[in-house]
């Protein structure tokens, strides 16, 4: 199930229609379909739906939903561990450049 499938099972659930949404978001009808079917959320659109519905998960909502928010790279990837170990790496680099560079000025 994917970011639209959960979304509208969330509203049909409570028996509230997109026009509903629509009207309560004080935005087009159209323009909350496009959510529902087709497009990612914008900022807007999800504070407003916190705002009225404050029950929706939205981590249920968007789990397995790589970049619905549509940001230019997918964060939180990595473990810590990952991570750490990526910055020591990228340390001891650093240090053999500034080893080198102060050796042969």
């Amino acid at each position: 199930m994917n970011y639209h499938e959960r979304l509208q099972k969330f509203f049909k659930e409570r028996g509230v229609s997109q026009k509903q949404v629509a009207e309560e978001l004080e935005i087009t009808a159209s323009l909350v379909s496009r959510y529902f079917n087709k497009n990612a959320p914008n900022y807007e659109f999800i504070q407003g739906i916190t705002k009225h519905h404050p029950s929706i998960d939205w981590n249920y909502i968007f789990k397995g939903s790589v970049n619905v928010a549509e940001e230019d790279e997918p964060l939180y990837l990595k473990r810590p561990e990952n991570l750490l170990d990526e910055i020591k790496d990228r340390v001891f680099e650093l240090e053999k450049w500034h080893k080198y560079d102060t050796e042969n000025k």
